[in-house]
């Protein structure tokens, strides 16, 4: 297997305090500003790495946003992932930022909470030597349609899929993304980079401190909408015409499929290989076999080489345990 998670860790962070001093936001509105979208004030001076700092003088809330790699070296063109305890790095290092821009203490006893965390990315990479199984690995991820969410997939000027997202059904709102970070990045030809991206926003009610998120477990929050994925069924694979059949005979051999049900499989692979989806004219009939076959497993891909076998459900797997403590 040529695919492998590569890296994991956290990318964008938002952290934001609330300040009870009005010297505070005095000092901090006497820096070149402009108005943001959701009524906050964007300040010209940016924070460490480039991080964006917003405030909300009404509301008494201020924030810093911006790829914890970039906070922590304070390098624009730093693009590590971070380890999830270095978001409590972060908020120290922007507090520092924040008391030096408004030209006064923020963060005496007392005087300012004790931080919250708006956002925070959750990141994993796969790399594929082989850039037909990155490909296959977005083309499949691109087929799930998590419970509670809508897919939504970009794709480039060679119809291959660059970025898969996965929106929340009332106000599309982004929960996940996997898309092609070589491509993106400009690094890598397509097919050899491929992140997924958990992006967390969380409500007020349920920010959590950054120091507290160091000593968590997040396994569970980043695997939202992998896990369904995944239970019972942390095998699917892949692969062309002939990888099917092979994995359908075998789960048949191993009892983790009826005979009946593999035959009838291999029997609509074996037209599929031989006539191609044109042999179903009717579109909802080729959907179900297609539908089936991903029931099994199987995530067949024509554009696969013979014989080429990508395992998607392990590779997710092996993301989502990177993230527990």
């Amino acid at each position: 297997m040529s695919a492998a998670v590569a890296a994991s860790g956290v990318d964008t962070v938002s952290l934001a305090w609330r300040p009870t001093r009005e010297q505070f936001f005095t000092g901090l509105l006497q820096t070149p500003h402009r108005q943001s979208g959701g009524g906050g004030l964007l300040f010209d001076t940016p924070g460490p790495g480039g991080a964006r700092v917003v405030a909300w003088p009404g509301y008494g809330l201020v924030a810093g946003e911006g790829r914890l790699d970039a906070l922590m070296t304070g390098s624009t063109s730093s693009w590590e992932l971070r380890p999830k305890a270095d978001i409590a790095h972060a908020d120290g290092v922007m507090r520092t930022f924040l008391e030096h821009l408004a030209g006064t203490d923020l963060f005496r006893p007392g005087e300012c909470d004790d931080g919250e965390t708006r956002r925070y990315d959750l990141t994993a990479e796969v790399e594929c030597d082989d850039p037909a199984e990155g490909l296959a690995f977005l083309r499949t991820v691109a087929a799930f349609v998590p419970p509670g969410r809508k897919t939504d997939t970009w794709r480039g000027a060679d119809g291959q899929p660059q970025t898969v997202y996965y929106r929340t059904l009332k106000r599309a709102v982004v929960t996940e993304r996997v898309y092609d970070k070589g491509v993106e990045s400009g690094s890598h030809p397509a097919g050899h980079r491929v992140r997924i991206e958990a992006q967390r926003r969380p409500p007020k009610t349920r920010r959590m401190r950054p120091g507290v998120i160091a000593g968590l477990d997040l396994a569970a929050d980043f695997g939202r909408s992998i896990q369904p994925y995944l239970k019972g069924n942390e095998s699917v694979i892949a692969t062309g015409t002939d990888g099917a059949l092979t994995h359908l005979a075998r789960k048949a051999a191993a009892g983790e499929l009826s005979i009946a049900r593999a035959e009838r499989m291999i029997g609509s692979v074996g037209l599929l290989k031989a006539y191609g989806r044109a042999f179903y004219p009717d579109v909802q009939q080729q959907q179900r076999r297609l539908r089936d076959l991903r029931d099994a497993g199987v995530a067949l891909d024509e554009e696969l080489p013979d014989g080429a076998v990508v395992p998607v459900g392990e590779l997710l797997r092996q993301a989502v345990e990177r993230f527990s403590a």
